[in-house]
Order: C-alpha cells, then structure tokens, then sequence
C-alpha cells in the first residue's frame, strides 16, 4: 500500500509532500547498496510525527545527498544496522 494511502487525511497536503519526497530519498539511500531485491516500508504514526522505516539486507548504507534532504524535511533521522535500515521522524502538520 502507497504511504498516501495509508496517511490519506491524516496530513496536510504539504506534510504529505514532505513525506513522499522523505520515503523516495530514503527508498534510493537504501537501494543504491541493495544485496535483496526487496525493501521493507514501514509507516507508523504514533503521536504527531509519522515514523518512516526503509529495510534492506545486511548492505552499509551510505546518506549521500539524501542525507541533507532528509536533514531538512526531518525532525530527525538515522541509519542504522542489523536489520540495515534508514529511519525519519517528520511532523505531523
């Protein structure tokens, strides 16, 4: 299911914006270094930021110039290893 399935009237239009320029960084930081075929998305809103998770396999993730993307658009993010995955919090408004 597309992330603006799942956050339809949830967001803003810009908020929504954000988050799918977020993911599609965040979609090629991981894919660039992909070993698997398949990535793993994961959407979850828990308060008033939605919490975005790309996984790969066993790959080093390098930020390039998704990492400022992310710095911008992000109230935070991160990469993190086993399970590989990069990470963004964006708020909710």
């Amino acid at each position: 299911m597309a992330v603006r399935e799942r956050l339809d009237g949830v967001l803003s239009r810009p908020a929504m914006e954000e988050l799918e320029l977020a993911v599609s960084e965040m979609v090629a930081m991981v894919t660039r270094t992909a070993t698997e075929p398949a990535l793993d998305l994961e959407v979850t809103w828990p308060s008033d930021v939605v919490r975005v998770e790309v996984r790969d396999g066993p790959a080093e993730i390098h930020p390039g110039p998704g990492g400022r993307v992310l710095t911008l658009l992000s109230n935070r993010w991160g990469i993190e290893s086993r399970p590989t995955k990069v990470w963004a919090e964006l708020g909710m408004r």
